[in-house]
């Protein structure tokens, strides 16, 4: 068999590169050899110890990332798809191009994984002609979210595609066919039977469910807190919302306290120490958890529908509530709910009887639980981890 050098090429975005270290894991494996290239800020918490990463430079400080956040929770509807794009991705992708070129011609890679919201990964795969492929870890660039049967209010991946193909002209490429989508291979975190309209995709678009062994995690946790012989639920709003979520976590707190379930909530230190006089008695509160470990404790997932949690959830079989907040978590909570796995509530009209409500019946109602392990069925006959690192293979 035929060996290798692959380069992973992410934004700075957890849930955009825990994928890619369960595949390289298949790789390296197999006798391949794996890098990255991006931002070391966030690739220290998310890579092995022993992982070849080259590094971008990182301007930002702290101060200016949370001032970023603050400035996307407050910009909604097609304000929030402009500024993800105007305001992140093109400005990511600007900025990488440089580092992620140098990393290439340093690496020497056989093959490019680009995620297909690392636009700097996108034309330099362009430039230097190697075979490449997408990882697709969020299907909502696939969707159009102001499409109504056959109702179009606004074209957004037309938008999208005019949007990149401008950028695309200003370094230097000319724009193509596909988009930001390799031509060869675009791998998806994700299965059709939460994607309407799957069927109709390109034959080169593979899905493969999520992938999320072998991903480090040294993140401590009270386990013996944990209560035998009472339902559990875990609270989160993913690693890029939790400074929203002061308002949302009291409502939490009014909606579950004193209800016969055990709660794990996971907020920022500042969220918690606003909140540290009103958390419930029946409530673990952490500001890290080691997520994949403690699913197979849950009984249901309260959380933001972001990609990551959504599939790790219901790869466990456990039911939802999801409650989107920005960007695409809003079609990922859209195909929770078409699928029958879970209830969408609107993240800034809720209240705590809409919560109390929402979880009682993912908790009680057989139905929401049986689509869970339905799902989880078919994410484990789409192949994971081990079926993406085998479509890579494919390139060499």
């Amino acid at each position: 068999m035929k060996t290798g050098r692959f380069l992973f090429i992410t934004p700075p975005f957890t849930g955009h590169i825990n994928p890619t270290v369960s595949v390289a894991s298949r790789l390296c494996r197999a006798g391949h050899e794996t890098a990255w290239v991006g931002y070391q800020r966030i690739f220290r918490s998310c890579l092995p110890a022993n992982a070849t990463v080259f590094p971008l430079e990182d301007n930002e400080t702290d101060e200016s990332i949370s001032e970023f956040k603050k400035k996307a929770y407050a910009t909604i509807g097609l304000a929030a798809m402009k500024f993800l794009y105007n305001e992140v991705l093109i400005p990511f992708g600007r900025a990488m191009l440089p580092g992620v070129l140098a990393a290439i011609d340093a690496y020497k890679p056989d093959v490019l994984v680009v995620d297909n919201q690392a636009f700097g990964g996108v034309v330099a795969a362009e430039k230097t002609g190697l075979p490449w492929a997408t990882f697709a870890t969020t299907s909502a660039s696939f969707i159009n979210p102001y499409a109504v049967k056959t109702i179009t209010f606004w074209d957004s991946l037309k938008w999208m595609d005019e949007t990149f193909a401008a950028f695309s002209k200003e370094c230097g490429i000319a724009p193509t066919s596909h988009g930001i989508f390799s031509p060869r291979l675009v791998v998806v975190f994700s299965i059709p039977e939460l994607i309407y309209g799957a069927d109709t995709f390109p034959s080169h678009y593979e899905f493969v469910g999520p992938a999320i062994n072998d991903r480090p995690s040294d993140v401590p946790f009270p386990w013996d807190a944990l209560a035998r012989d009472t339902p559990k639920i875990l609270l989160s709003l993913g690693t890029l919302n939790i400074e929203a979520g002061e308002r949302f976590f009291g409502e939490v707190f009014d909606a579950l306290a004193g209800e016969p379930l055990q709660a794990v909530l996971v907020a920022s230190e500042e969220v918690l120490t606003n909140l540290k006089d009103r958390v419930p008695a029946n409530f673990i509160v952490r500001s890290y958890v080691p997520q994949l470990a403690l699913l197979p404790h849950m009984n249901a997932v309260l959380c933001h529908a972001g990609h990551n949690t959504v599939a790790e959830s219901l790869m466990n079989s456990v039911p939802l509530v999801v409650t989107p907040i920005r960007d695409d978590q809003f079609i990922i909570a859209g195909q929770v709910e078409w699928a029958g796995a879970g209830i969408k509530l609107n993240f800034r009209r809720v209240n705590a009887l809409k919560i109390r409500s929402a979880v009682n019946r993912v908790l009680n109602e057989p139905a929401f639980r049986t689509v869970a392990q339905r799902i989880r069925d078919a994410f484990i006959n789409a192949g994971g981890s081990g079926r993406a690192a085998s479509l890579l293979e494919e390139l060499l």
